[in-house]
C-alpha cells in the first residue's frame, strides 16, 4: 500500500514540476483515504512556508476539522526540512513515509532528527526508501533541466527548432473529440507522430481522448511513470521481446496472432493484471490483422473463454497506411458485421469497434461510417490538421494548423541558376530529380536537411511566395526570388509541416524542441 500512496505523492510532485517549482509532493492518508494533498508552491505564491508537507497538512486539517492528525500517515517524496518536520510532529501525524533522503537539509535523520527527538512530545514512525528511485529521478531531472535552460539562456537560441503550442493542441483535441461524440465515436489520441512528447499527450487527455496510444512502448512507459491516468493503448502489434513491458506499461494492445495472445496472458498472470485486447481484422489494406472473419470470431472466443487474464475489449482495423485503401461504408461495414457476430457468440457487447484513424474522419463527417463503429485512433487529424484539406478534401471548422511550427536559420543567400550545370546523375538518396530551368533566381539555404525531415517536400512555408526546391541530408534550398520579405543571413524561416516531417523532426536529436505553454 505504501507504494500506491507514494505514487499519489509523485503526482503532486509533477504538479510542482509543471509550474517550474522544485518537484516535491505529499499526501496524507487516514483509514485508506487521502485526506490531504500538497505540492511545493513557494516560488509561485512567494511564500517560504508553502512546502508540499505544509500545504498537505493544511488541506488535511481543513478536511478533517482539526489541527491534530492522529491515525494519519504522510507520504512525501523528499525527506522533510526542519520546518516541515516540526509541523509533522506538531500535527501528531502517526507515521511518515519518505521517498528519498535530503542529505543537505533533511530533518528526519539525514542532517537533523527532529521527528525522533526524545525531548519532543511526539515521535512519528518514519520509513525511508519507498519508490526511492522515482522520487530521486524527478528531482535529478528537474535540476538537470534547470541547468540546461540556464545554459541555453546564456547563448543564442539554437535552430532548427520545432515548436509545440499546447493550447492549440488542446483546442484541436476538444474540437475533434466533441465532433466524434456527435457520431457516437470515442477517440484514442495517438502521440507517436510527435515523438510521444509527454506534455502533448497530457493536452490530448485533457481535450477529451478516452485513451492515449502509441506504437512505441517506451513512450507509453514515460506516460505511465509520469502518472497519466487514462488507459494507455499500444497500437503496434507487440514484439515477443517486449511482452513484459507491454503488460507493465500499457493497458490495451492490438493483436492478430494466437501465440502473442498466449504470451500476453502468461505475463498478465505473472503481473496479476487483467489486460485489454483489441483483435485486428484486415479489411484489404494488407497490413496487420486476421484476414478471415471465421478465424477472427474463433480468436475472439479463444480470448474470451480460454485466457483468464485477458479481456476482449473489441476489434479494430487499419486502413490506408500500407495499401492506401480508403475507409468506406463497405469495408467498415464488414468490421461492423464481424463485431455483431462476435457479440452474438459471446453474448455481450464489445467496448471497442475501432474503425481506423484520421483517414476515417472524412467519411465520418459525410455520414458514411456504420453506426456500429464506436472508436477511432486519431493523431494526425488533431496535431497535423493541414493534411485533412490537402489530402482528403475535408475542412473541420476551428482546427488550427499551427500546433507544430518548424523554424530554421538561413546560412547562405545568393543568386544562382535554377538548373544544375554538368552531366546529371542520381543524388545522395538514389533519386534523379527533375529541374526546371527558370534562369538566375535568388535563393536561400537553410541549416536543415532530409536527415532531420525525411523529405523536404513535406514543408509548407509560412511565406506563401517562397518555394521549397529540395534538400540534401543537411541543407534545404529555397527559392525566395518572389518573396516580398527581404531575407538576410541569419534570418529565421517558419514552416507548417506535414505528417512525415512532424514525425522525423520530433524524433531528431538535432532539432531542438520548444513547448509553448498557456
Amino acid at each position: 500500500m505504501d507504494e500506491i500512496y507514494m505514487k499519489e505523492a509523485l503526482k503532486e510532485a509533477y504538479k510542482a514540476y509543471e509550474i517550474n517549482e522544485v518537484p516535491i509532493g505529499a499526501v496524507i492518508v487516514r483509514n485508506g483515504e487521502i485526506v490531504g494533498r500538497g505540492f511545493n508552491q513557494k516560488e509561485t505564491l512567494k511564500d517560504a512556508t508553502l512546502h508540499s508537507e505544509i500545504t498537505a497538512i493544511k488541506d488535511a486539517c481543513n478536511n478533517l476539522g482539526g489541527w491534530r492528525l492522529p491515525g494519519c500517515t504522510m507520504y512525501v517524496t523528499l525527506e522533510p526540512c526542519p520546518m516541515c518536520a516540526g509541523a509533522i510532529v506538531n500535527a501528531r501525524i502517526e507515521r511518515l513515509v519518505i521517498g528519498t533522503r535530503d542529505l543537505k537539509a533533511g530533518a528526519c535523520g539525514s542532517v537533523l532528527d527532529i521527528t525522533n527527538h526524545h525531548m519532543l512530545n511526539h515521535q512519528p514512525e518514519v520509513k525511508f526508501g519507498v519508490l526511492e528511485e522515482e522520487c530521486s529521478d524527478i528531482l535529478k531531472d528537474f535540476f538537470a533541466q534547470l541547468r540546461k535552460n540556464k545554459k541555453q539562456e546564456d547563448i543564442m537560441e539554437r535552430y532548427p527548432v520545432l515548436e509545440l503550442n499546447l493550447k492549440k493542441l488542446y483546442n484541436n483535441t476538444t474540437i475533434v473529440t466533441r465532433l466524434c461524440e456527435d457520431y457516437g465515436i470515442k477517440v484514442a489520441g495517438i502521440i507517436k507522430g510527435f515523438g510521444g512528447i509527454e506534455e502533448g499527450a497530457e493536452e490530448m487527455a485533457k481535450g477529451g481522448c478516452r485513451q492515449i496510444g502509441s506504437s512505441r512502448i517506451e513512450q507509453l512507459k514515460a506516460l505511465k511513470e509520469r502518472g497519466l491516468e487514462l488507459p494507455l493503448l499500444l497500437v503496434r502489434i507487440p514484439m515477443m521481446c517486449e511482452i513484459e513491458d507491454v503488460i507493465k506499461y500499457s493497458d490495451i494492445c492490438l493483436v492478430s496472432e494466437k501465440e502473442t495472445l498466449n504470451l500476453l496472458n502468461k505475463e498478465a498472470i505473472n503481473q496479476n493484471k487483467k489486460y485489454g485486447i483489441v483483435l485486428m481484422y484486415d479489411l484489404g489494406d494488407l497490413r496487420e490483422g486476421v484476414f478471415s472473419k471465421k478465424e477472427l470470431v474463433q480468436l475472439a472466443e479463444y480470448t474470451e473463454y480460454e485466457l483468464s487474464n485477458l479481456y476482449l475489449e473489441g476489434i479494430g482495423s487499419n486502413l490506408s497506411c500500407y495499401g492506401s485503401v480508403a475507409p468506406a461504408a463497405e469495408n467498415l461495414g464488414q468490421l461492423a458485421a464481424a463485431a455483431a457476430d462476435i457479440e452474438e457468440k459471446l453474448n455481450r457487447k464489445l467496448n471497442i469497434v475501432s474503425g481506423g484513424g484520421t483517414t476515417t474522419l472524412p467519411l465520418m463527417v459525410r455520414g458514411g461510417v456504420p453506426k456500429k463503429i464506436n472508436h477511432l485512433r486519431i493523431g494526425e487529424g488533431i496535431n497535423n490538421t493541414q493534411d485533412l484539406p490537402l489530402y482528403w478534401d475535408t475542412d473541420i471548422e476551428g482546427l488550427d494548423s499551427d500546433v507544430f511550427v518548424l523554424k530554421a536559420q538561413i546560412v547562405e543567400l545568393n543568386e544562382k541558376p535554377t538548373h544544375p550545370i554538368g552531366r546529371l546523375m542520381v543524388n545522395a538518396f538514389g533519386d534523379l530529380p527533375h529541374y526546371e530551368d527558370r534562369g538566375i533566381r535568388k535563393r536561400a539555404i537553410l541549416a536543415l536537411g532530409n536527415q532531420d525531415l525525411g523529405d523536404s517536400s513535406r514543408l509548407i512555408p509560412k511565406d506563401k511566395d517562397m518555394i521549397v526546391l529540395g534538400a540534401s541530408s543537411d541543407h534545404t534550398i529555397l527559392d525566395i526570388h518572389d518573396c516580398k520579405t527581404e531575407y538576410k543571413l541569419g534570418d529565421i524561416v517558419e514552416f507548417n509541416i506535414l505528417y512525415q516531417a512532424m514525425l522525423m523532426t520530433s524524433l531528431s536529436d538535432y532539432v531542438h524542441k520548444k513547448i509553448i505553454k498557456y
